[in-house]
């Protein structure tokens, strides 16, 4: 089965019209109106104009239909509609992620009837999440959100290539983009991260105090400041972290394939670590471990530790050397 994406014309509206009647014929019938119900040629012609709106297409048959509007940094989604013919084959879901990876953004937004359980769980499985609540006529609406995370592609150089990627598609195809490591350490001691069980790459694992991407439109240093606060609640500058070396990550196995430009950073031991707290949705826990007992485990390759060796080689001869 495939699915496709085309972009609509003047002449189809009138089959719009009908995938969106029969698709929201049980709404309309259990709560006397729908929004998307009996919607009019013009509102299809007005939405072309205004907006984007694709055909959805199953080996060369349209089987839904599917209208969006720009709005700074977001797009709404307006209509999801499948032919009832073609509901429960996962239609829906592999349309909106085409639509995703053509039209990458910050976020989505959408809103759907609040007594449509299989809407809510369809929608929630895909990661919106409900933000408010709204009236529409009779109808009592649930507005729902997705948040992306959006990189800036590199090419095998590591020049941009000027188009955006979301970190589902980077981790996906392997698209080029950037990332950072941030250390910190105090005499011998270096803070460690367990990452959460969620994370889609390594997780449970023991990584350097502080890692992540570099989203789209930050510089490596911003990005270490921002992921510093986000993930362990440490307030830093760009004074206070020191670029100590840079390299390719590669990561490749059934599931995963990142490639990354990273950064690696040593924050500045002036910095008082007296507000250190986890973000737990990407870190399970912090703790302080003595470099030799690191060394250890990293060197004999314990799968429990995502570290990098080489990365650590070099941190542990900088520690060994007295430099701070």
């Amino acid at each position: 089965m495939k699915v496709e994406l085309k972009t609509a014309d003047f002449a189809d509206t009138g089959i719009m019209m009908h995938i969106c009647n029969d698709a929201f014929r049980a709404d309309y019938e259990k709560f006397g109106e729908s929004p998307c119900y009996g919607r009019s040629a013009q509102s299809f012609v007005d939405s072309m104009k205004n907006g984007i709106v694709k055909l959805i297409c199953v080996d060369d048959s349209v089987a839904g239909v599917l209208t969006a509007f720009r709005n700074n940094n977001s797009i709404y989604i307006g209509t999801l509609a499948i032919l009832p013919e073609y509901q429960r084959k996962n239609i829906g879901t592999k349309a909106l992620e085409l639509f995703v990876k053509q039209y990458p953004c910050r976020s989505y937004d959408l809103d759907i009837p609040a007594e449509n359980k299989h809407c809510l769980d369809f929608y929630s499985k895909l990661g919106f999440k409900e933000t408010a609540r709204r009236t529409d006529g009779k109808v009592q609406l649930v507005c729902l959100k997705k948040e992306m995370e959006l990189f800036d592609e590199m090419d095998e150089l590591g020049s941009p290539t000027g188009r955006l990627v979301s970190r589902e598609e980077a981790h996906r195809t392997g698209a080029w983009h950037r990332s950072v490591h941030i250390w910190v350490i105090r005499g011998e001691k270096v803070l460690m991260q367990r990452r959460a069980m969620s994370k889609d790459s390594f997780p449970g694992c023991i990584d350097a105090s502080c890692t992540g991407h570099v989203d789209a439109g930050e510089t490596f240093t911003e990005a270490a400041v921002r992921e510093l606060k986000e993930e362990i609640g440490l307030e830093a500058t760009a004074d206070d972290l020191h670029c100590f070396m840079q390299q390719t990550v590669i990561n490749k196995d059934d599931t995963l394939f990142n490639r990354e430009y990273n950064v690696v950073y040593l924050l500045d031991s002036s910095v008082p670590l007296d507000t250190l707290k986890c973000d737990r949705s990407e870190i399970d826990d912090i703790f302080w471990i003595d470099i030799e007992s690191l060394r250890s485990a990293v060197e004999l390759g314990n799968k429990k530790y995502c570290i990098i060796p080489s990365e650590f080689r070099a941190i542990y001869s900088l520690i060994k050397r007295g430099v701070k």
